[in-house]
């Protein structure tokens, strides 16, 4: 409900006032935000008309990824099979920057990078590269969950890229294409309409 929501809000105002208050008399210790809870990993959709065919397609190629990543654990030579997955997070990478989702399409990119390596060097996947993209794709799952549930989700993709590097990824600092910190401000549909 509306109300009750209103009614949180105001109940939550005041509790910040109270604690603020109390730290400034140092009753209290200041509490400590989590890092995966800052705001500096949230990732919120810049339109939410946009953000449900995002998720639409992003389910989809997420689905076939994890189908093409079966076939590659069965026969890693099938250089194709690599190519779709890479082909797959390079989507990922794209549609979520488009939407507004920067971390998320930094977290897609960081696989896309490694799987560039890979196939240019014509190198088979070892057990370790197949494991390692299994967890991405279910972490990227996982952050699609949470936006379809939430409207937004947290990404902290730091161990991801040490163990891409582990792998012979690329740092995203060094990558074209890469916007770690800049975020795209595209207007709404409701704020771009004239008033």
């Amino acid at each position: 409900k509306v109300s009750d929501k209103i009614a949180t809000a105001g109940a939550q105002k005041w509790l910040n006032a109270v604690t603020l208050r109390q730290q400034e008399l140092g009753n209290i210790e200041a509490p400590v935000t989590p890092p995966a809870a800052s705001s500096e990993y949230k990732d919120v959709a810049n339109d939410a008309e946009m953000l449900e065919i995002f998720l639409e397609e992003a389910h989809t190629v997420v689905r076939d990824q994890q189908r093409w990543l079966s076939q590659l654990e069965v026969d890693p030579s099938m250089h194709e099979t690599l190519v779709n997955i890479r082909r797959g997070f390079h989507t990922l990478k794209g549609s979520g920057r488009m939407v507004g989702l920067t971390r998320f399409g930094d977290m897609a990119y960081i696989g896309e990078l490694l799987l560039n390596n890979w196939i240019t060097d014509k190198k088979i996947p070892s057990v370790e590269l197949l494991d390692y993209v299994r967890q991405l794709i279910m972490s990227l799952q996982e952050k699609l969950d949470h936006l379809q549930k939430q409207g937004h989700t947290l990404v902290d993709y730091d161990e991801f890229e040490q163990r891409s590097l582990a792998l012979g990824g690329t740092p995203l600092s060094n990558a074209p294409q890469t916007r770690r910190t800049a975020r795209f401000n595209v207007p709404s549909k409701a704020s771009s309409t004239p008033a």
